[in-house]
């Protein structure tokens, strides 16, 4: 079900106090203050959840929020969001980094580590809010780029900032096939996106990383492909098969882990989903790529520590 929130149902004085505890249970706990402002204190809120994606729409008077490491120690919450500015201004700090965000630019940052979100302008502002492990699988050093501006105006940015802009929350069924490839098509779009823009920059190992982010994107958009193989993946990406695996050594896995990995990901996501209940476990499998049923077995319980079956049943119980 869609939040909606609004600063107007309450007294003036009580405005700002109430959209502290809205951002709180919205995406995680900050301190907050107020910035001067023309007038009166303002704002309100749209979320839903779209799929892995809680999509929202802020409009607010300027403020700060900031997240430090005792609120971090105190509430953890292992997460990643995209802010996307529609209008006004902001800069984004994390990680000794700073990002400097006008109309049409948008940053990574992440909820696990302090952050401040300086917004000196009143701002109508795009977030998204999704699970850590969510990008990561898509996007292995996903961490090493918050922080650092999405400029409105890249090649690279239009496609996600288009996606994203076109969404009406209110608009797409929650808890529904269609929300969930929604929001799992703006993580893969974010993932390539965030891979395009890294290696722009002088950053030594940049170009490198920038590769392997092309790699992990092309076996994301064809790993239902039970041929897929390395070859395939290096000649895409405009590498040889040695370097291929070179990248992928540098970052701590193997091609064919990480194949595995993301084909694994998408049978668990399948198989609690209530909407594939129809499908048998051999027929999500085999949909994901894999070619035999024992050994999805095999490989699905060596990551999950449990098996596909009682993977599903579980998921039953709790809806």
């Amino acid at each position: 079900m869609a939040q909606a929130e609004t600063t107007e149902i309450v007294r003036e004085h009580e405005r700002f106090d109430y959209w502290h505890d809205v951002i709180c249970r919205t995406y995680v706990h900050i301190d907050a203050e107020t910035l001067p402002s023309n007038g009166p204190f303002g704002a309100e809120l749209v979320a839903a959840d779209i799929g892995p994606v809680t999509f929202s729409r802020v409009r607010a008077e300027p403020h700060r929020v900031r997240r430090s490491d005792s609120l971090i120690e105190s509430r953890p919450h292992e997460t990643f969001m995209v802010s996307l500015m529609v209008r006004g201004a902001g800069i984004l700090s994390q990680d000794g980094r700073e990002a400097v965000l006008g109309t049409g630019d948008a940053a990574l940052y992440d909820g696990s580590r302090p952050f401040s979100l300086d917004l000196p302008d009143r701002f109508d502002m795009i977030v998204l809010q999704f699970a850590r492990e969510a990008l990561l699988q898509r996007c292995p050093v996903a961490g090493r780029l918050t922080a650092s501006c999405l400029p409105g105006n890249a090649p690279a940015v239009g496609p996600i900032s288009s996606f994203v802009r076109s969404i009406q929350p209110v608009a797409v069924p929650e808890d529904s096939t269609v929300a969930r490839q929604v929001g799992t098509s703006m993580l893969d779009i974010l993932a390539v996106t965030l891979a395009e823009q890294l290696g722009t920059g002088p950053a030594p190992g940049a170009q490198r990383t920038k590769y392997f982010l092309r790699a992990c994107g092309y076996i994301n958009s064809h790993v239902d492909d039970p041929s897929l193989d390395p070859p395939q993946i290096a000649s895409a990406i405009g590498v040889s098969v040695r370097y291929l695996h070179v990248l992928f050594q540098e970052n701590g896995t193997s091609v064919t882990k990480y194949v595995f990995r993301r084909r694994l990901a998408r049978c668990h996501d399948d198989l609690i989903d209530a909407t594939k209940a129809h499908m048998s476990i051999t027929d999500i499998a085999h949909a994901h790529g894999f070619k035999s049923s024992a050994h999805f077995a095999r490989k699905f319980a060596d990551a999950y520590g449990a098996t596909p079956s009682s993977v599903r049943a579980g998921a039953r119980l709790r809806a």
